[in-house]
């Protein structure tokens, strides 16, 4: 015989998943609230951005290095835009951590080096690193290649 004792205790999962599962999304939501509010000025995102179709990249420079384009986010309000990012770029080796070369990007974002094979990552310049290196997006050059990234600097709410 079923009674409402038994209802209950079939309901008891049920409702530990549906409270698990607001307690995630609102989660989710107040840690990207919090990442676009933060003080650092700028952070560094590792997921894809979304992007509308574009071209390929440029072909590869011949020699070694790093070429491709770095962006950024410009947010006011609860809206943001991915826009080329003009600033200094400094290359540091993923292994000593230390500054190897400096770049500035072209007005569209992208960029191009020569540069050794090694493993590397890019930050920002002006003491805006603290989360690029934090989270650096390792960028491996092999000998003799080109190797083609795209870093975003996000940045926080103006």
């Amino acid at each position: 015989m079923f009674t409402l004792q038994n209802k209950k205790a079939g309901l008891a999962p049920v409702l530990a998943v549906i409270i698990l599962l607001a307690v995630s999304i609102g989660s989710y939501i107040a840690i990207e609230r919090t990442a676009r509010q933060e003080g650092s000025i700028y952070s560094y995102i590792t997921k894809p951005l979304p992007r509308s179709p574009a071209p390929s990249p440029a072909p590869a420079p011949i020699g070694t290095g790093i070429y491709g384009k770095v962006t950024t986010e410009i947010v006011k309000g609860p809206t943001g835009r991915i826009v080329p990012f003009t600033g200094e770029v400094i290359v540091k080796s993923y292994v000593t951590k230390q500054e190897v070369k400096r770049l500035t990007p072209k007005a569209d974002g992208s960029f191009s080096i020569s540069i050794g094979a090694d493993s590397y990552y890019l930050v920002p310049a002006g003491g805006l690193a603290t989360w690029a290196e934090s989270y650096p997006k390792v960028i491996t050059v092999a000998a003799s290649n080109y190797t083609y990234a795209e870093v975003f600097f996000a940045s926080a709410m103006q």
